[in-house]
């Protein structure tokens, strides 16, 4: 689809339509600096398993606060824990032609505190070094989601810095 918009220098020009869908977040679960804790999930989308950070959509216009919730809601329905520390490591676009905004999160101090999760998702938790993980996401032999990627890649930086 094609629409009419305005260029900053006021010329009007016909572009392909923008993609707006929700927001969403996601969130690194740590067990400690050198573990983590994947979800493999069933995603009808591509009709297989993917093994990735925990996320889950949001409505467009949260706020950080009720991102953060959003976060540990995902946590505890798709891993089975809460954490004592959420910390915000990125706020990012999708992509220039899809406006959405994804909320990346590392969360620590892992406790027990499951919620069922959201009726039709398969979700099974998965331990798994760090390095590995990202190592395995950089390698190119296999498909990795762009927020898992990043996910990995920022929560990589701050526990290193602890």
């Amino acid at each position: 689809m094609v629409h009419r918009a305005r260029l900053p220098s006021g010329r009007v020009v016909d572009l392909e339509s923008v993609v707006s869908g929700g927001d969403a977040v996601f969130v690194v679960a740590a067990i400690n600096k050198k573990e983590i804790m994947l979800v493999k999930e069933w995603r009808p989308t591509w009709g297989k398993y993917i093994t990735e950070i925990v996320g889950g959509g949001i409505k467009s216009g949260a706020t950080m606060k009720e991102r953060a919730a959003k976060a540990r809601e995902e946590l505890r329905e798709e891993l089975g824990f809460n954490c004592r520390h959420l910390k915000l490591l990125a706020h990012v676009m999708a992509s220039p032609r899809t406006k959405m905004h994804y909320a990346l999160y590392l969360a620590t101090g892992l406790y027990k505190s499951p919620l069922p999760p959201d009726e039709g998702e398969y979700v099974e938790a998965v331990r798994v070094p760090l390095d590995k993980a990202l190592s395995s996401a950089l390698s190119g032999k296999r498909e990795v989601t762009i927020q898992t990627l990043l996910g990995l890649l920022f929560a990589k930086e701050e526990l290193r810095k602890r």
